[in-house]
């Protein structure tokens, strides 16, 4: 036991930590995975879907634009009725 400098003993000390938190970490992980809700094919789809069509969002916003100028266009070109 004296043969070991100090040193030594806080690398021991950390490694035996390091170990200890990752047991607990993956313990504590694996006690919530069951809480989760099964989404994962849902976020499947959604990053599928994202590669299929990346600006997918930005075209849905540029196509409501071109809607609301065109409602606009027609009421500009027809006459007031009265």
């Amino acid at each position: 036991m004296n043969d070991i400098p100090i040193l030594g003993w806080v690398c021991l000390g950390s490694i035996v930590f390091m170990v200890l938190g990752l047991y607990l970490s993956l313990f504590a992980a694996w006690r919530r995975k069951d809480q989760k809700p099964p989404d994962e094919a849902i976020q499947g789809n959604r990053i599928i879907n994202t590669l299929r069509k990346p600006w997918a969002r930005e075209d849905s916003d540029w196509e409501k634009l071109h809607s609301q100028a065109e409602q606009l266009r027609k009421d500009r070109r027809s006459p007031p009725q009265e």
